[in-house]
Formats: structure tokens, sequence, C-alpha cells
């Protein structure tokens, strides 16, 4: 069709009342009659309000928008990748720490106060401890655990958590936490940790050794240090 016989064409189209499906490869063409469009992509059918230009804006948009969060995925993916393999690496020195203070019974209900995001959980869990819980009054470190998929992660003060726990605990696992307790915080929470061990039962505490070398530096750098 000729120029004119084109725009008699879009003028009869778009004054008709009824429902038109137009294919065509004149992009003016479409501008000026189209109102929806139906993208037929990879399989599915989407559609768009508008004429073609619209319809290209519109789906450009979308795909930036698909392709942000696919990195975003991405890149989350690869965050708790590198938080697994540093938890990963860490499996000697805790398996050296820590093995002479497990339980034989893999049964036996093993919480770790401070547990900060989850990886000392993580390896016991992966050393096949099931009931092992840690709880930790940050909200971050507790977030990060949660999405790396470790269960039994519980954000909470420590006095509220262990008063309201039901669980006589086999082991609990204190590490760089106490010294950060004023003297009569400390022997109140022992008290109530006392209370929840099963007989037999164990507390170990990790806390700064103060005649290392750094201890000094360690101790100060922190304000919340109180012993």
């Amino acid at each position: 069709l000729d120029i004119f016989s084109i725009k008699w064409l879009e003028e009869h189209l778009r004054s008709f009342k009824g429902l038109l499906i137009v294919v065509s490869h004149d992009r003016d063409f479409l501008n000026a009659i189209c109102t929806h469009l139906l993208d037929i992509d990879f399989g599915t059918i989407r559609s768009y309000t508008g004429n073609y230009d619209e319809f290209l804006a519109a789906k450009a948009l979308s795909q930036e928008q698909t392709d942000r969060a696919i990195a975003n995925q991405e890149k989350e993916r690869a965050d708790q990748q590198r938080f697994i393999d540093k938890f990963k690496a860490n499996f000697p020195v805790n398996s050296f720490y820590w093995n002479k203070f497990l339980p034989a019974d893999k049964n036996a209900a093993i919480l770790e106060i401070g547990c900060g995001d989850g990886g000392l959980i993580y390896w016991l869990q992966q050393s096949g401890y099931q009931q092992v819980a840690g709880v930790d009054v940050s909200t971050e470190q507790i977030a990060i655990g949660n999405k790396l998929g470790i269960p039994h992660l519980y954000e909470a003060e420590l006095v509220t958590y262990l008063s309201s726990s039901k669980v006589q605990y086999d082991l609990i696992i204190a590490r760089d936490v106490f010294e950060h307790f004023t003297r009569q915080e400390f022997f109140d929470t022992l008290c109530l940790i006392k209370s929840k061990l099963a007989p037999g039962g164990k507390l170990v505490i990790q806390s700064p050794n103060g005649q290392g070398l750094h201890f000094i530096h360690y101790y100060y750098s922190d304000i919340t240090h109180e012993m």
C-alpha cells in the first residue's frame, strides 16, 4: 500500500468499535492503531498495554528488572557459598578444640550461647548432632545463618531464652560471651544455666586468655567487655 492508502486504513481501523487482531511488520502502522500487544517469546505469551514503541520500552524495563533480579540472586548465592566455605574451612579447627567436649550420643541436646552466624552450629549438625540450637541477640548475625538454611538459630536475649526453654541440655557452649557480662550478670546466668543442664550435663566456656600476648588489645578494643 502507498502512504495515502495506509493512512486511510489507519483511520478506518481506529474508528472500528470491535476487536482487531493485527499482524504487521510496519512499526509506524502498529504505533498508529494498536492499544494492546501480545508478545510471544520462549513459549510464553504476555500482554502489554500501549502501542508498539510503548511495548518495546515496557519489555526492555521488564527484562532489565529480570536481569537485575537474577544478578542479585547469583550474588546472594555466591555470598552464601562464601560463608559455607568459611564454615567448612573451620571444620578441622572445630574438631581439634571441641570434639573432646562433645557427647558420644548424637541425639544429645546441645545449645550454643552467642552463636553468631551459626558456624559452630553448622559444624555440629554436619557432624551428626541434630538436637542443636543456637541463641544470639544480634539480628544481623541470626539473619545470616537463617539465609544459609541453618536450622534452630534464635534471636533472643539469653536469660529470656533460657527461662522459657523446656529443654534439659547435655552440653551448653559459650564462646567469647561472658566477658561482656557484669560479674553479677555472670553469676546469675550461671545459676540459670545450671538449672537447664541435664544430669551429667556440661557447660563449656571459652574466654580470652588473660596471659596471652594480645589480651590487652583484645580486651580494650571492645568497649562492651565488662570482665
